[in-house]
């Protein structure tokens, strides 16, 4: 116990605060600030679905992962995207995790792309 609480803070005096929301420039190099971690996948997806297009995440302008589930019989395969792996699901054998590296600049045409084919989009990485 007082190991656990030594660690706590010695990376409370080491590390900053984690910051829970994550800057985004737009095609029209407007910045937005979007919640991070799991939230960042459904603000990422929302601004797609009105249209906008993403510049930089997170200081970002070449690369973010998004993870889809997909049954297991389903494969995908999308413009300038690159599958980087694909795994099972231990509790549920009929789907699978499918992971794709997008550029940031196709990833809003890829969302927009992915809700129209009724794909689960698992994840949006906001780095």
């Amino acid at each position: 116990m007082a190991y656990g609480k030594l660690i706590g803070i010695g990376t409370n005096e080491v590390y900053e605060k984690a910051i829970p929301s994550t800057a985004v420039i737009l095609e029209n190099d407007s910045i937005v600030m979007l919640p991070r971690y799991d939230k960042f996948t459904e603000a990422a997806l929302n601004l797609a679905k009105e249209g906008h297009s993403f510049k930089e995440i997170a200081g970002n302008n070449s690369a973010i992962l998004i993870t889809l589930l997909l049954p297991n019989d389903r494969n995908v395969q999308y413009p300038n995207t690159q599958i980087v792996f694909t795994q099972p699901i231990a509790s549920d054998s009929s789907v699978k995790r499918v992971t794709l590296a997008v550029p940031v600049s196709s990833s809003s045409t890829l969302l927009r792309e992915l809700s129209g084919d009724q794909v689960t989009i698992e994840h949006v990485f906001d780095y």
